[in-house]
């Protein structure tokens, strides 16, 4: 983890690594704090880190620089909705609403 917030989670790897950042420091200025995970590092993905900084901030976005179907934010969206899923089946309710990839 390079930044720690609790408003919003942004996971990157690379060049866009610099961007998120970026981001987190122009979020600050209006008041957001964002956590920054760098995922290059965490290989395997450390699923706990991320379903814990997920549930911490309840909003996650992946930074990538390329358009490659199923890269980090399709690994990052599948894990996040898997282990909702779990957890709302175990608990007899459903709280995901959407997923959604841009």
């Amino acid at each position: 983890m390079l930044r720690k917030g609790h408003d919003v989670t942004l996971i990157g790897t690379g060049g866009p690594l610099f961007n998120c950042l970026e981001a987190a420091k122009s979020l600050q200025a209006d008041g957001i704090s964002a956590e920054v995970i760098n995922a290059a590092c965490i290989k395997p993905l450390d699923e706990e880190l991320l379903i814990q900084s997920a549930g911490k901030t309840g909003h996650v976005v992946t930074v990538e620089d390329h358009t490659v179907a199923g890269g980090l934010g399709g690994a990052v969206a599948e894990l996040l909705r898997r282990r909702a899923a779990d957890a709302d089946e175990a608990a007899g309710r459903s709280r995901i609403r959407r997923i959604m990839a841009i």
